[in-house]
């Protein structure tokens, strides 16, 4: 990426293209899971979001994995499913509320999964470093996600302190001619409100473009304009509980 006069050069693998505005739809990436047997099951009966597949757990047994707090708020929600919940915390101390958990009969194991056994789509069990085997039918987790926002720093795009790209409703970020959408800035993530971001983020990208045609003075003022307005960075702005 090169910045131009008026303008951006990216390289893209073996091609470049030249753009006057740029609209970065980059998302997230959410750490996974270095258990073996894992991608097996991954999108069958391994999960990360609750509110997307959550329903699927209806009186079954399910291991969360992970120590966030997060997790702790993951354990109580399939509980409104699942039959029985048990945490791994994957060897680290358990950072969430455990009164809670405890209270509502989630077992809480400090111990870290070594393989998910049995078939894609019928999982049997979570055989843990320590010897121990729980048998469960689902597995959901949460370790870390990061925002892919290298990019968007480097073009000296306002972040929030998740290192999300703070834009306005219509996806301009404080860079003018630079615009956000998706996973990438503040909120809840979700496919259905990526995409509409994506579409106000275009729309008012192709606007901006067809502006600075008719008149590229005032638009490049009205641009500097809602870049200056662009609120201020929230202190934790991201719903972990999407799934993109």
């Amino acid at each position: 990426m090169a910045s131009l006069a008026g303008g951006y050069r990216l390289s893209l693998g073996g091609d470049t293209a030249v753009a006057s505005q740029l609209v970065l739809a980059t998302g997230l990436v959410d750490e996974l899971p270095d258990v073996e047997g894992f991608l097996d099951h991954y999108g069958a009966d391994a999960f990360h979001c609750v509110y997307c597949d959550g329903y699927e757990t209806l009186g079954r047994r399910v291991v969360v994995l992970g120590w966030h707090p997060h997790v702790g708020e993951v354990a109580i929600q399939l509980l409104e499913w699942a039959a029985q919940v048990t945490v791994v915390t994957q060897g680290q101390e358990f950072e969430g509320a455990v009164t809670s958990l405890r209270r509502r009969d989630v077992r809480i194991v400090k111990d870290q999964a070594l393989a998910l056994l049995g078939p894609r789509g019928r999982l049997s069990g979570v055989r843990l470093r320590g010897g121990e085997t729980l048998h469960c039918d689902f597995l959901f987790f949460y370790l870390a996600r990061r925002p892919v926002s290298d990019l968007a720093r480097r073009l000296g795009c306002r972040l929030d302190g998740d290192g999300m790209v703070i834009t306005d409703q219509h996806g301009h970020t404080s860079v003018p001619g630079i615009f956000a959408a998706g996973d990438v800035t503040p909120g809840m993530q979700f496919v259905q409100m990526a995409a509409a971001q994506g579409a106000a983020a275009g729309m008012a990208c192709a606007r901006l473009i067809r502006a600075r045609r008719a008149n590229p003075v005032r638009a490049l003022l009205d641009s500097r304009n809602r870049a200056d307005q662009n609120p201020s960075p929230p202190t934790s702005s991201t719903e972990a509980v999407g799934s993109s």
